[in-house]
């Protein structure tokens, strides 16, 4: 039995426990309200909710400065009742949904850890919880608004396979700026020494969804293999089966119009891979408004 002080955090929900259950557990929701303050944001989250599932909600700073990925394992999962689950560092938390009257009471009781005071955690996990209210009370949009409202309409196709000139990044997330322009600039000074131009837009492709550590492969489509050099290597952009749509606007809203994305596949009732490529159609440097920002989606799915 765990001897850890723990803490509970509560609120009340003008909702039923139907639709609360549905905002606290799907990841398209809990990317809207998995942070402490405005200054934070969730720009990624997976939820396996299942006794023996796991999750991971990504919390990240909005100015890049520092981020975390938040994960355990599901040890009791009661349908709109109850949910009980130990985090990465051995400590536990259980969440009790409740049905009244006017809505649904949400209580949360989990192990306090021993950097921080039992104010400081109280304060945070329920400004978290207060965010998850007013997401959760928003009112209901009519079918067919509210669901797409970044990207365009998804269609599943085959791709096909093409060499691509590329740099295998493997890098902390809030450093994503500092590698990117550095990469990009090794890439094309490659590619021209041998005479060669990229065949496409630049892209980014992942190998697993990102946590704290961002995996993937930066580069270009080329028209043959190159000779490599230092970092630049041959890569390929397979021939695989996505769901795939295309986003406008800035790149601060890329992680929502992934969830959107996400959210459609999962519609579907397919099964999707945890890879994932994004290709930048027009070059920011060219395009001065981000709102006019087109960045190709393609979510590999199974079957």
């Amino acid at each position: 039995m765990s001897t850890a002080t723990r803490i509970t955090v509560s609120t009340f929900v003008n909702k039923p426990v139907d639709h609360v259950w549905k905002v606290w557990s799907e990841p398209e929701h809990i990317m809207q309200w998995c942070a402490a303050s405005d200054d934070w944001h969730c720009p990624q989250a997976t939820n396996d909710l299942r006794t023996g599932g796991a999750f991971s909600s990504t919390m990240a700073a909005r100015d890049g400065s520092a981020s975390f990925a938040f994960s355990g394992t599901y040890d009791d999962v009661q349908l709109h009742k109850r949910i009980a689950y130990t985090m990465e560092d051995g400590r536990t938390c259980e969440v009790r949904f409740t049905e009244e009257k006017s809505g649904t009471r949400v209580v949360e009781t989990f192990d306090a850890e021993t950097q921080n005071s039992v104010e400081m955690q109280q304060g945070g996990w329920q400004a978290i919880l207060d965010r998850f209210k007013k997401h959760a009370e928003k009112p209901s949009e009519p079918p067919g608004f509210g669901v797409q409202q970044l990207i365009g309409t998804p269609e599943v196709i085959r791709t096909k396979e093409m060499p691509t000139a590329v740099i295998h990044l493997k890098i902390p997330g809030k450093d994503m700026p500092k590698y990117i322009d550095p990469a990009v600039k090794e890439i094309l000074k490659t590619l021209s020494e041998q005479g060669l131009q990229p065949v496409g837009p630049m892209f980014s492709y992942h190998h697993c969804r990102p946590s704290d550590t961002f995996d993937f492969e930066l580069g270009f489509p080329v028209s043959k293999r190159i000779k490599e050099v230092g970092r630049v290597v041959n890569g390929v952009l397979p021939a695989e089966k996505v769901a795939r749509s295309v986003y406008q606007g800035p790149y601060e809203k890329l992680a929502s119009a992934w969830g959107e994305l996400q959210a459609w596949v999962k519609g579907q009732g397919v099964s999707d891979s945890g890879r994932f490529w994004e290709c930048y159609l027009n070059n920011p440097a060219e395009v001065k408004d981000p709102k006019e920002y087109r960045t190709e989606l393609n979510w590999v799915v199974e079957g």
